[in-house]
């Protein structure tokens, strides 16, 4: 609390140049954001500030998506981002486990040729 008058004056002063944004969670989202921003070793408010302004920088997103391209391609489509995104995950993995399995029978055909 400021004792003097220079001090009142000085706050007034600063808390006239700050804007108050009041933001209100669920209990469980909240918890969420303050462990998030004890882990990054932020404040709330620092936490909070710089996920909003990364936002609307245009970044912000921690998978590097092509945010344009994914809305173009999510609109051309008619599915929305959550389903293609779980659905690129999907044919992914079967895909890499499929690619797993070649790389396994080549290996065993050209250890067998070895043997021979």
């Amino acid at each position: 609390m400021p004792s003097t008058e220079a001090e009142k004056r000085a706050s007034v002063k600063y808390y006239k140049s700050r804007d108050n944004i009041m933001i209100r969670p669920d209990k469980e989202t909240g918890a969420a954001i303050r462990a998030a921003a004890a882990e990054a070793g932020q404040s709330n408010q620092q936490f909070i500030l710089q996920a909003t302004l990364d936002r609307m920088n245009g970044g912000g997103d921690p998978y590097g998506l092509d945010r344009e391209k994914l809305q173009q391609h999510t609109q051309e489509t008619g599915e929305t981002v959550p389903a293609f995104l779980n659905r690129a995950v999907d044919e992914t993995i079967e895909r890499d486990k499929f690619t797993a399995a070649l790389r396994k029978d080549q290996k065993k055909i050209f250890s067998s040729k070895e043997t021979e």
